[in-house]
């Protein structure tokens, strides 16, 4: 593909990236400890908004190529909205070991990066075959995931050895709810797992809020060049879609597989209010977190002990709705670890604590 068309499509990447996110991150890894950072934003230092359709050639020459013209290598970029102010600390240009973000400073969650890779040792590039495979599963992946979830990519990144699918979300979590996220978006996961060749897998940690995509035209250079393994500069598989469908994900404090697990399973057995659930589950050794009214009527309790593994620490939590006495737990590092618990034994311990203890 043409610079040109290149160049074009980046300005529209960044044009409707900035104007989602305000602020982004640019970040070089020069090495294990060393690194630089720069950031744009949608205004400039005197306060006048900044056209990226036409900005994008000139960032692309003036900031991401060395003095010989050839283009940088290693360089990522945030993809959530950063708080503005974040630009006062490399505005517009590249500052050696500058400030990077990090989540504190995410202000909420507006896309979500899937990356496909190719299973290899670690500090190689992909052969020609490898590469090719991972773009034509990464764009066969879209298509099933917009017939099956009528969802689109807001674009797909080829980073040289594999694909990163950037999608749009639509939710009203923040970052501290990360957890949620991850719940969500599960059977999408699943979904890309199962259409994925043996060669391929998927980094589950990508999914991270404070996951980094590769910079369109810049290089991926890891290792040594060696016959088909080669250095590849990062382009945009696909023109972005601003007008992409996102993933819409709302809040759902009981989540929904375990939801209900108990619901008055023993009439003889009256649930306790709010205070006195709190009591017990302290009295039991979980260290629970006062009660959070997460929405009318819906309480949750964070424990800092996992009554499975209590090395879980602040992970896991009891949910209870006064008004339909709906009880449930969840552990999110479980979940994670794949170590699902018996949800419905802890319940049932803890209904059987409160019956004998309040």
């Amino acid at each position: 593909m043409r610079l040109e068309e290149q160049l074009e499509w980046l300005g529209l990447y960044l044009e409707t990236l900035i104007a989602r996110n305000d602020v982004i991150e640019l970040r070089q890894l020069i090495g294990s400890n060393r690194h630089a950072v720069l950031y744009l934003g949608s205004k400039t230092r005197t306060g006048q908004r900044v056209h990226w359709r036409s900005a994008a050639r000139s960032l692309y020459h003036k900031r991401l190529v060395n003095s010989f013209g050839v283009p940088l290598s290693n360089i990522y970029h945030t993809i959530q909205p950063l708080h503005p102010g974040c630009i006062a600390r490399a505005p517009y240009q590249w500052e050696p070991n500058g400030k990077c973000s990090n989540k504190n400073d995410i202000l909420a969650i507006r896309q979500l990066c899937f990356d496909l890779d190719v299973q290899r040792p670690s500090g190689i590039p992909a052969t020609d075959e490898e590469h090719q495979l991972a773009l034509m599963t990464a764009h066969t992946i879209t298509q099933e995931l917009q017939t099956k979830y009528q969802i689109e990519p807001f674009t797909l990144i080829d980073t040289g050895n594999g694909a990163q699918l950037i999608y749009f979300v639509e939710t009203n979590l923040t970052p501290n709810d990360e957890p949620m996220i991850l719940q969500a978006v599960e059977p999408i996961l699943q979904t890309i797992e199962s259409m994925l060749p043996p060669e391929l897998v998927m980094d589950r940690n990508s999914i991270r809020i404070t996951q980094l995509a590769r910079f369109p035209l810049t290089y991926n250079r890891k290792g040594y060049e060696f016959g088909t393994r080669r250095h590849r500069m990062a382009k945009l598989f696909m023109c972005p879609n601003p007008n992409a469908k996102p993933i819409r994900i709302e809040a759902d404090p009981i989540p929904r597989s375990t939801r209900p697990i108990v619901n008055r399973p023993n009439p003889t057995i009256e649930i306790p209010n709010v205070p006195k659930l709190h009591t017990v589950l302290q009295q039991l050794g979980y260290e629970p977190y006062p009660p959070e009214e997460r929405q009318p009527h819906m309480y949750r309790i964070r424990l800092r002990k996992c009554p499975f593994h209590p090395d879980h620490r602040d992970k896991a939590a009891v949910f209870y709705h006064t008004e339909t006495q709906q009880l449930a737990f969840r552990c999110f590092k479980c979940q994670y670890e794949g170590t699902e618990p018996n949800r419905n034994a802890f319940l049932m311990h803890l209904l059987d604590q409160l019956a004998h203890r309040v």
